[in-house]
């Protein structure tokens, strides 16, 4: 058996990764192939095509990079059709829905784990999708409903992030020389180059007088492991007192003691390891002005949408400014009333990404059930 797998950002590369040593424990004798980043290739898949670079959010933005997407699909779907038995696509929907197509028509089965949001931006495209399918492994309570109303067979495997282990935050704020009564505040500016330009500015702008408002407060800035620390000068100075660190994410996120973050896979793992944060997202201005016509949720962080109301903080487009960083992060620091508030709507949001007994079986993690569907499927 020859398993094909794509996934085309570091939060896919980084889930792939977990999917795949789930695959080699339960079939040792698996072949893995397919779109892969780092993570996925040195967890053991073969990359027919590197996945680096495929890292692009906005309708606008792909744009530019169209002929490389083309030319790496068809160098996939030629590797597929060659040897494959199936494909599991892994988030990134624009690129693996069409992955998926050409996937299926060459003979293969097809599985999506960590499926498109189109129950947010493209319900049209569902049933479009569903027909492709062999099965969805689902990995938000509510996606159960929408797949099935498509028309696809669909498994709620429960969210991969909720294996995360969370690391002593004690050791974490040593290694970093935080002192007791001083405050982390961790910045996650984005893993893509747009996220940064976008949004490392005003934030830039606003850590200074942050500092100033709340004494004690250490900022630590993260840039995505693919781009490197000088991504962030490019757009604006390093303010004094501001350090970047290249510490594993995840212990920050468990030892800081708020974030600033892009939209995205980060503002949920701040949720489940417990960390209030400020959400920030802003895109070109037509792509927002297309989103805005394409989405059916009131909400663009992940932990409000799973909450169904927002529990933390967003600032979106227009709002992401130095101005009102400063305010919604100062009272995050500083409210213990609101801290508390946003802990116990946490707990919620983990509870309700844990899929239950009936459908984890033996409750293993959401890579490992995953897996064990696709294997069941295709032996």
């Amino acid at each position: 058996m020859k398993i094909y797998l794509a996934a085309g950002e570091e939060s896919g590369d980084l889930h792939g990764a977990h999917l795949v040593r789930a695959f080699k424990q339960l079939a040792p004798e698996l072949e893995l192939a397919g779109m892969a980043g780092p993570r996925m290739r040195e967890a053991g898949v073969e990359a027919v095509v590197a996945s680096e670079g495929h890292g692009v959010v906005g309708f606008v933005e792909v744009l530019g990079r169209l002929g490389r997407f083309r030319r790496d699909l068809d160098e996939l779907v030629e590797a597929m059709a060659a040897d494959g038995d199936a494909l599991v696509a892994i988030d990134y929907g624009g690129f693996n829905a069409r992955l998926v197509a050409r996937a299926r028509k060459a003979g293969l089965k097809t599985f999506y784990y960590i499926p498109p949001k189109l129950w947010a931006w493209g319900r049209h495209r569902g049933k479009r999708l569903a027909r492709d399918l062999e099965l969805v492994l689902a990995v938000f309570p509510f996606e159960v409903d929408f797949w099935r109303g498509a028309g696809a067979a669909v498994k709620f495997v429960g969210h991969p992030l909720l294996d995360i282990t969370k690391p002593s935050a004690r050791d974490v704020r040593a290694a970093l020389g935080i002192a007791y009564g001083e405050k982390l505040l961790l910045v996650l500016p984005g893993s893509r180059r747009q996220e940064i330009a976008a949004l490392w500015p005003p934030v830039a702008e606003a850590l200074p007088r942050i500092m100033k408002r709340v004494p004690g407060v250490k900022p630590v800035v993260v840039p995505a492991r693919s781009l490197g620390a000088d991504i962030l000068t490019a757009y604006a100075p390093l303010p004094a007192g501001v350090r970047t660190t290249d510490e594993a994410v995840v212990d920050l996120m468990a030892a800081a003691d708020a974030a600033v973050v892009a939209s995205g896979t980060a503002s949920l793992e701040l949720a489940i390891l417990g960390t209030p944060a400020v959400i920030l997202y802003k895109v070109n201005r037509l792509t927002w002005e297309l989103g805005r016509r394409l989405v059916y949720v009131t909400h663009l962080g992940l932990p409000n949408i799973i909450a169904g109301r927002p529990i933390v903080p967003e600032l979106l487009q227009g709002d992401v400014k130095a101005d009102l960083i400063v305010e919604e992060t100062t009272r995050i620091l500083t409210d213990e009333s609101l801290r508390e508030r946003i802990a116990a709507d946490y707990v919620a949001v983990r509870e309700a990404l844990r899929p239950p007994s009936s459908l984890s079986g033996d409750g293993a993690g959401a890579p490992a059930c995953a897996a064990r569907f696709v294997l069941d499927a295709i032996s």
